[in-house]
């Protein structure tokens, strides 16, 4: 697992016990292949952007299919 997804699954499984990981990684692998090549105008990978919201709803406890939509929300761009 990759480590950005897994500190995002790892996160979850404190709070949610039956959470869906793969179903995670297959949105964080999605959202890494659609926003390859893209950088932010720090110039660190945009998908710093889709993990950093998939934490903040870790932080208050959000569900396996609120977190994969945190990490897909800017993929239709």
């Amino acid at each position: 697992m990759i480590p950005l997804a897994q500190a995002i699954s790892e996160k979850v499984q404190q709070y949610e016990a039956d959470a869906d990981i793969q179903l995670i990684q297959r949105a964080y692998d999605y959202a890494l292949m659609a926003h390859s090549g893209q950088k932010r105008i720090s110039g660190e990978p945009y998908i710093i952007h889709p993990v950093e919201v998939a934490l903040i709803l870790t932080d208050i406890e959000l569900d396996t299919p609120s977190i994969c939509a945190a990490l897909l929300h800017d993929v239709v761009e």
